[in-house]
Formats: C-alpha cells, sequence, structure tokens
C-alpha cells in the first residue's frame, strides 16, 4: 500500500469495510434476520483478506476481524421506527390491544 498520511490509510480501510453494509441496509431499509446477517458477515471476511493481501495491506487484518463483527450489528440495526413496529406486532400477535 502507498504510504499515506495515517489517517488516510484508516480512512480509506474505514470506506472499504463498512461501504458494503451501510449500501445493503440503506438499499434494504430494515434490519436483516440474525441468519442473513451473520452469513453475509461470514462471506465478506475472505474477500476482504483477499482484497487487503492484494493491496498489501495486511498490518490491518486484525482490523478485518473487529469491522467484520461491527457490520454484524451495521445489519442489525434497528432505527426506533422500526423498533416501534416491531413492539406493536409482538404486542398484537400476543392478543395484546393498544
Amino acid at each position: 500500500m502507498p504510504v499515506l498520511e495515517p489517517w488516510l490509510d484508516y480512512a480509506l480501510i474505514f470506506v472499504i469495510l463498512f461501504f458494503p453494509p451501510t449500501l445493503i441496509r440503506l438499499v434494504w431499509r430494515r434490519s436483516l434476520p440474525k441468519a442473513t446477517a451473520i452469513v453475509l458477515c461470514v462471506a465478506s471476511y475472505f474477500p476482504y483478506h483477499i482484497l487487503f493481501a492484494a493491496i498489501g495491506a495486511s498490518p490491518y487484518t486484525n482490523l478485518i476481524m473487529l469491522a467484520t463483527i461491527a457490520n454484524y450489528f451495521v445489519y442489525r440495526y434497528k432505527t426506533g421506527t422500526e423498533a416501534r413496529k416491531d413492539a406493536v406486532a409482538a404486542r398484537s400477535k400476543l392478543g395484546y390491544e393498544e
């Protein structure tokens, strides 16, 4: 990897690691189910290693693991509106009336 300012290295790596899950969440507009989020995280882990090895960024491999775990939370994040809708659906499923 070419020598850049340290903050620029981390900014570039941040974009590489967090752009795909953020884009998926923006397009999907809803939190993903647990199993789907885990599959996407595991499936993205190895391509990240291959990409980072190809660009010569091997010192950042620990960051890949941390980002993979953080991506799970990006996929599973629920906005207040989503959480409220889920709570209302769960209450109505249990027989509670609003």
